[in-house]
């Protein structure tokens, strides 16, 4: 995910194109839209992140920023799991 970091740096906008829903709501729903084949797919995924003891247990949240626990786990409802996005590095 360190690049997904770096993207958010040099070329926030890019990002914010993905994320449909930017806004915390209280639904706890997020929608993103990602590009895959040319092909618009949108994945709605909910705010409720496994843990391993006070840690979210895949991506790390710094500064109580959640976007990335959010890109990731959409990423991981697209790949079919979160060991998916850990074979892809």
């Amino acid at each position: 995910m360190s690049v997904l970091s770096a993207v958010a740096y040099s070329k926030p906008a890019v990002l914010r194109r993905l994320i449909l829903t930017p806004e915390i709501n209280e639904a706890g729903i997020y929608g993103f839209e990602f590009y895959i084949r040319g092909k618009p797919w949108v994945v709605d995924i909910d705010n409720m992140f496994m843990f391993d003891g006070q840690d979210l247990k895949y991506a790390k949240v710094h500064n109580d920023v959640i976007w990335p626990a959010l890109f990731e786990k959409a990423m991981a409802k697209i790949l079919g799991g979160y060991e998916k996005i850990e074979n892809l590095s």
